[in-house]
């Protein structure tokens, strides 16, 4: 069974996300560019070394996203929580993700590169998804 094209074309098409990182009782919210890379089932961010939300996931992996579309088109608004599990990706190993983050944001270099900059990926587990019509549904990814 494929992705519904409403949750394949958020991913493709939006750039901003709000994740969300928790250790000991302590949510923390941060808006992120992403981008996705279908190929393997992740979203690529980045973020500075020395911030809550990497001491939050190098402590706790899971990690939620929500991404959201308002607009007036058949498929807007939408909105979808992604759950899935973040890696620092090692200096070194960080090159690739780097540079196809860096393809999807173009004018966000100071964002995406320099040594204090970590590459972090999310391999989606699963996401619920929410149309204009108020349907919720859940969409559970291959492993």
């Amino acid at each position: 069974m494929s992705m519904p094209p409403n949750l394949l074309s958020l991913l493709i098409e939006e750039t901003l996300c709000s994740l969300a990182t928790c250790h000991d009782d302590q949510p923390h919210v941060s808006l992120m560019n992403f981008a996705y890379v279908p190929t393997e089932r992740i979203l690529v961010l980045s973020s500075r070394r020395n911030t809550t939300k990497v001491a939050y996931l190098q402590k706790n992996p899971r990690v939620a996203i929500l991404i959201a579309r308002t607009g007036e088109g058949p498929e807007d608004p939408v909105s979808c929580t992604f759950h899935g599990w973040a890696q620092v990706v090692e200096a070194g190993l960080d090159e690739h993700y780097r540079q196809l983050h860096k393809t999807k944001h173009r004018t966000m270099d100071t964002f995406i590169t320099g040594e204090d900059i970590a590459i972090i990926t999310i391999r989606l587990d699963h996401a619920v998804l929410a149309d204009r019509r108020n349907q919720v549904r859940t969409w559970q990814f291959c492993s």
